[in-house]
């Protein structure tokens, strides 16, 4: 089965329609039976990557339906997430320029599949960031995270996991080379499994982040089995840890720290639960960091029945990782939990949450959203256009204390703001913020300067000298 095609290959925007089988089926005004249903443009709006530090905003053309059981779907809305910014840092070597980036999207089934049998044209769905096949072993048990059969990943992302994994939307081959979501149009394959159907009550703005982030933190709060009572600490209050307080909260935790160093993430931690519930710490208020180990057990001397870490395990803490992320020889982090005595004595268990079996909670967590028990838009700081998430895409990066999750609205979208959430943001504000365009315009220039062979005589001598190290430390392989 091909999971890809050429419908997203970028083209010029004075390119006129052709012939081929991979070019979209156009009904013009004046053929018989043509309706406005069935006019449709030839070009869609995406974001697409072209090397480090540089996306843009270009034309492609919109995807057909390829296999029976896919479906086309018309986005509505999108969003940015901190997984992006990897490839937009240069940080997965080897990323095809035009491919179109981002995995998270809700919108309107355009195009159906002659095999779809619970989708109709019309319908409101969000796809799952993850794409699963549905029929292997995992997929039956909906760890759609780990499905075998709809693998397109690369020899060295095999090789640093130590198996092929599932397929994603907008990674290049990191893993797979489907089309990402931030764009007008996407193609979804097994679209009766990776599609939810979204009920008319619920806006855009609520249902967007089940996608990737809702079911995120609510795997790491199911997966740690926090229930009725008991301490739970959570570290880092991006997205995923905002989310995963309030699915904390609702779990019953009686108890829940709360670790940032940014006031305004800790004051909307405080806002996730019943007063008294979020305990908030900011660890630059310690004079060390291992105070906040210290300053927990003074408060809970039993110390905390779950710990989550949401602070991404790609914040590098040494100076030699930092390197060696700087220069792409990052192969594993060693500064995790390395205590054997603790861990073997006390009976402490590890989880590995990154990747969310999204179909397994996305239903689950949709009906807390009917229920009016969860309301996600807490998570949304920015509405900005499609247009302008290029641009946007430094600001993230640069990490401005009030910006969570940007909704990105494209020409298909609500043109009005669903209440309580953010009205829309210029351009002309974007570039206002801390990391706007002039941001974005040096770290071009820096990258041009050095050139690959600057790069490549860094990363040689950082090569060499971790080589002399581990013979050293007696560590070498």
């Amino acid at each position: 089965m091909s999971l890809f095609s050429s419908d997203y290959q970028p083209i010029s925007t004075a390119a006129p329609a052709t012939a081929a089988t991979d070019a979209p089926t156009i009904v013009t005004p004046d053929e018989p039976g043509a309706t406005a249903s069935n006019q449709l443009p030839l070009k869609g709006k995406a974001v697409t990557y072209s090397g480090t530090y540089n996306v843009g905003l270009v034309d492609i053309k919109i995807p057909q339906v390829v296999e029976d059981d896919d479906v086309v779907v018309k986005i509505t809305a999108t969003t940015l997430c901190g997984s992006d910014l990897h490839l937009w840092h240069g940080e997965a070597a080897g990323i095809p320029a035009g491919t179109v980036l981002g995995h998270e999207c809700v919108g309107i089934v355009d195009k159906v599949g002659s095999g779809v049998k619970t989708l109709k044209e019309g319908d409101r769905v969000v796809v799952a960031s993850n794409i699963a096949c549905g029929q292997c072993r995992f997929c039956k048990e909906k760890m759609t995270s780990m499905c075998e059969r709809n693998v397109e990943s690369i020899a060295d992302l095999r090789a640093s996991t130590g198996q092929k994994t599932p397929e994603s939307f907008g990674c290049g081959h990191v893993p797979g080379k489907m089309p990402g979501a931030q764009a007008e149009y996407a193609r979804v394959p097994m679209a009766d499994f990776n599609c939810l159907k979204i009920p008319d009550e619920v806006p855009d703005e609520k249902a967007l982040f089940l996608s990737d982030v809702l079911p995120a933190a609510y795997h790491c709060v199911k997966d740690t089995g926090i229930k009725d009572g008991d301490i739970v600490g959570i570290w880092g209050l991006g997205p995923i840890g905002q989310a995963a307080v309030r699915f904390a909260a609702l779990a019953g935790a009686k108890r829940i720290y709360a670790i940032d160093k940014l006031d305004s993430r800790l004051t909307l931690a405080r806002q996730g639960a019943k007063p008294g519930v979020v305990h908030t710490i900011n660890y630059q208020q310690l004079e060390e960091l291992d105070d906040v180990v210290e300053f927990i057990r003074a408060k809970c001397p039993e110390g905390l029945d779950c710990a989550i870490d949401a602070t991404s395990t790609h914040e590098p803490k040494s100076l030699l990782h930092k390197a060696e992320k700087a220069l792409r020889l990052e192969s594993d982090n060693p500064n995790v939990v390395n205590e054997l005595g603790a861990v073997m004595e006390k009976g402490i268990r590890l989880f590995g949450n990154g990747a969310p079996p999204v179909h397994l909670y996305w239903q689950e967590i949709l009906d807390k959203i009917v229920s009016d028990e969860l309301d996600p838009t807490f998570l949304i700081t920015q509405r900005i256009r499609l247009e302008d998430l290029p641009g946007f895409y430094p600001v993230w990066a640069s990490r401005v204390p009030s910006i969570q999750k940007v909704f990105v609205v494209t020409r298909f979208g609500p043109e009005q703001a669903h209440p309580g959430t953010p009205a829309l943001t210029s351009s002309q504000q974007l570039e206002r913020l801390d990391g706007g365009r002039r941001r974005s315009s040096l770290l071009v220039s820096v990258q041009q300067l050095g050139g690959r062979r600057r790069s490549s005589f860094l990363q040689s001598m950082l090569s060499e000298g971790k080589t002399y190290l581990d013979k050293a430390l007696g560590t070498a392989q």
